[in-house]
């Protein structure tokens, strides 16, 4: 599986992003789920596309989740919060890539400093 969590809103507790399933018939039956500390908080299945992914594949591929409890910066960056793709019995995480990492670094140390932190870009990949 391939993909990217690209944004959390944290005033609006979504991640929006990409995964795409090369070896699913039907890539609407690829589900992205946000664990945290094991408990499902959300999940969605692509149900858009964008023109640079129809380049790779003609199937769906964005996502937008919603999380039903309030997720800081901090609780991604200590690896409370997991978000995994999942398909036809196999699961991919989606890891933290370096720009993800730092932004998010960056947003964790502005709340435990008290300032607020609304919107971050991700660069969260799956690795399979």
């Amino acid at each position: 599986m391939h993909g990217y969590a690209e944004r959390f809103d944290f005033d609006k507790q979504t991640l929006t992003g990409w995964v795409f399933d090369p070896e699913a018939a039907d890539n609407r039956h690829v589900r992205v789920v946000a664990l945290f500390d094991g408990d499902v908080l959300g999940e969605a299945s692509p149900s858009g596309s964008r023109a640079d992914l129809l380049k790779t594949t003609n199937q769906i591929t964005t996502f937008s989740l919603r999380c039903s409890r309030r997720i800081t910066a901090l609780d991604v960056v200590s690896g409370r919060l997991i978000v995994k793709a999942l398909s036809d019995g196999r699961d991919a995480a989606l890891s933290l890539g370096d720009e993800g990492l730092a932004s998010l670094t960056k947003a964790a140390v502005e709340e435990l400093n008290g300032v607020s932190a609304p919107s971050y870009g991700l660069a969260l990949s799956a690795t399979r």
